[in-house]
């Protein structure tokens, strides 16, 4: 699974500080595309799912529906619930379709999971495909020096993208 280039476990005793900063990065890019493997993986399990309801209407009045089995078959190989596995499926789906660019920069480890958590969370609200593709431009380009962003700020820097882009599909909290 792993090519070896960077230190395990057992050798992290022996190397010099500037090569432990260079594991703790190289694996934190490995991790991220690793993440982005998974996605792409749960994505292809929604594809397939969505193609076998459609070619059965039958199946339309199954009280368990193919994407619905999917999302339980995901959730045992995960090990997580069943609403865990449909949020995956989801955030899968948004970057293949909707994020391509930034799902590139994922899959090669530039963008971590926590930044393309938050990007996908935060645009839930997008309908329009002119704004995808303005948004995964813009995305793709910044999304790789967020990481050092907190919370907040992170949810700024996404946030202030989609105001510009498409105000209407902002998340706002109702003020008591």
């Amino acid at each position: 699974m792993f090519d070896g280039s960077l230190p395990g476990p057992a050798a992290l005793a022996e190397v010099s500080d500037g090569e432990l900063i260079e594991a703790i990065t190289g694996w934190s890019s490995t991790a991220a595309a690793a993440q982005a493997r998974l996605l792409a993986a749960v994505a292809e399990r929604r594809r397939r799912a969505e193609t076998t309801a459609d070619a059965d209407p039958a199946r339309t009045r199954w009280a368990c529906d193919p994407v619905d089995e999917a999302a339980a078959q995901i959730g045992c190989a995960l090990t997580v619930s069943h609403g865990r596995a449909v949020a995956l499926m989801d955030t899968a789906v948004t970057l293949r379709d909707h994020l391509p660019r930034l799902n590139a920069r994922f899959l090669a480890g530039h963008v971590s999971e926590r930044v393309v958590a938050r990007i996908v969370w935060l645009c839930a609200l997008v309908v329009d495909e002119q704004v995808w593709a303005q948004l995964d431009e813009q995305f793709a380009t910044a999304a790789s020096t967020w990481g050092t962003l907190s919370g907040d700020k992170l949810d700024t820097a996404i946030t202030v993208w989609i105001h510009t882009l498409d105000p209407d599909a902002v998340r706002r909290a109702a003020t008591a």
